[in-house]
């Protein structure tokens, strides 16, 4: 991945490395520098991606999460005191984290393969590698001291004190976000196919006389439907049998060829 003026970025493999914003932020994102710097060449080899790596605050569930697959790795860098863990155990959780990018149950299967990611870091450790161009030293590490020999030391005014892990869930688990499924918007949303089976208008003898008996129901506008009305018209009148309403002989043979009226 090509990076414009971004000489500090140790990984090319973790796309944005984020602290959390406090007095000690500064710090806390060198160590996760640092982090990234070191598993670059696993990560490499592996087919590893990132694309968020975020420091989040001391918990009593767990040292280290992966959310949908490499999409967000988040671990614990303080503990509840706000001193900071040591730097191989935090090494540690975030090959943990990496690893289910690869497989997300904590089985066999997973714990073979974390085995394999831990020889290639013990390998690495033994090259005396710490990362990449200028991350290849701790020279410039303000945390050095403090996450690789267990002691405090004063940098700067600051404090820094080391923290030894203890009682707490290694992994949070591989984890899937919850995506909020927005409503497609066009003509189709909220259309249901119906599933009444349909019937012809008027099939019905019963219903049929009554729509044509009904003034209040939509009325046809065809010649048909006009012909129909004209015929009920006659038939409640009763003067079907006078001679100045009677049909012309044509339009009555249609009609009665075409409708069945029921007395």
């Amino acid at each position: 991945m090509l990076r414009l003026n971004d000489d500090e970025h140790p990984n090319e493999y973790v796309v944005f490395i984020t602290a959390i914003k406090d007095e000690q932020e500064r710090f806390a994102k060198d160590y996760l520098n640092r982090i990234a710097a070191m598993v670059f060449p696993i990560m490499k080899n592996n087919g590893f991606g990132v694309t968020s790596l975020d420091e989040v605050t001391y918990n009593s569930q767990f040292w280290g999460r992966n959310w949908n697959k490499g999409e967000c790795v988040e671990l614990v860098l303080r503990d509840a005191r706000g001193r900071w863990l040591p730097f191989e155990f935090v090494m540690d959780v975030f090959l943990h984290e990496l690893c289910h990018i690869w497989r997300g149950p904590h089985d066999k299967v997973f714990y073979n393969h974390l085995a394999r990611l831990r020889q290639e870091l013990t390998e690495l450790y033994a090259k005396s590698y710490k990362g990449p161009g200028k991350y290849m030293t701790w020279d410039s590490f303000p945390l050095a001291e403090v996450v690789g020999g267990l002691r405090s030391v004063a940098y700067q005014g600051v404090t820094l004190t080391p923290s030894a892990p203890y009682g707490i869930e290694l992994c949070g688990g591989s984890l899937q976000r919850k995506r909020n499924k927005r409503r497609a918007t066009g003509s189709r949303v909220g259309k249901q196919k119906s599933t009444k089976v349909g019937q012809k208008l008027g099939s019905d003898l019963d219903e049929r006389k009554n729509m044509l008996r009904s003034t209040s129901k939509p009325q046809a506008k065809s010649n048909r439907g006009r012909e129909a009305r004209l015929l009920a018209a006659v038939k409640r009148t009763g003067s079907e049998s006078q001679g100045s309403t009677e049909l012309p002989p044509t339009a009555k043979q249609k009609t009665l060829n075409n409708f069945i009226v029921i007395d």
